[in-house]
């Protein structure tokens, strides 16, 4: 189960740097990304991409989106509607441009993989977090359990004949699912001390380009030839 916490929170991690790498890019959008679409699904992409209205909502649901499933599966909360979601994001972004051998993107970009990608490859590790309880270790969505346990405390009392004896495992139980929990955490410090060191490394707003492309973002170089390039 360790293992699949790791899953979960890593891919967590990505999401929430992408959603939020977008967020500090100044006039960051989904524009390039959906115009560059050229599989079966184009004309829905182009048609998102020339409207300005579904655009910046398309714009908003990629960097909120993002940042909802990071923080999400980071802390292991509402873990599967989160895990859903971050689903339907992957599976768009791959839709949108699919590697295959002849989409040629035009444009510098990660690289031209074929057929599997990274957004493949989290889309299915994602269903994985969906057949095994992912949540059950380092989450919070451990703490719902409390409440149920509250819940039915007063049932589990007239079933015991001596309460003593119930309070004892139920007190140990409550500080475990707390332990639980709260392992979490120290990863969104890690992940909130990075960020801050990254951001001081280098500046979004020189660069103005994203710097994490994986969901709706292109790149492109600030030259139009080999022939601009010159010396050694």
């Amino acid at each position: 189960m360790f293992i699949f916490a790791l899953l979960r929170i890593a891919i967590g991690w990505h999401f929430l740097y992408e959603g939020l790498s977008k967020l500090f890019t100044p006039d960051w959008t989904s524009a390039d990304y959906l115009s560059m679409s050229n599989w079966i699904f184009a004309p829905f992409f182009h048609w998102i991409a020339s409207n300005p209205t579904l655009l910046t909502i398309a714009d908003f649901i990629n960097i909120w989106g993002l940042i909802f499933v990071g923080l999400g599966l980071m802390l292991g909360l509402l873990t599967r509607p989160v895990i859903y979601f971050g689903m339907t994001l992957l599976a768009l972004y791959y839709l949108a441009n699919p590697p295959f051998i002849r989409n040629d993107f035009g444009m510098p970009v990660e690289g031209h993989y074929l057929i599997v990608n990274k957004n493949l490859i989290e889309f299915l590790a994602l269903g994985i977090l969906l057949i095994f309880p992912a949540n059950k270790y380092m989450g919070l969505d451990n703490l719902f359990f409390l409440f149920n346990l509250r819940k039915d405390s007063a049932q589990v009392k007239s079933q015991a004949e001596d309460s003593k004896v119930e309070d004892l495992p139920k007190s140990n139980l409550l500080r475990r699912e707390l332990l639980k929990g709260a392992a979490v955490l120290p990863f969104l410090a890690a992940f909130g001390v990075a960020l801050f060191k990254k951001k001081r490394w280098e500046s979004f707003e020189e660069q103005n380009l994203a710097d994490a492309f994986t969901g709706a973002t292109s790149k492109t170089l600030q030259i139009s030839s080999l022939k601009e390039l010159k010396g050694q």
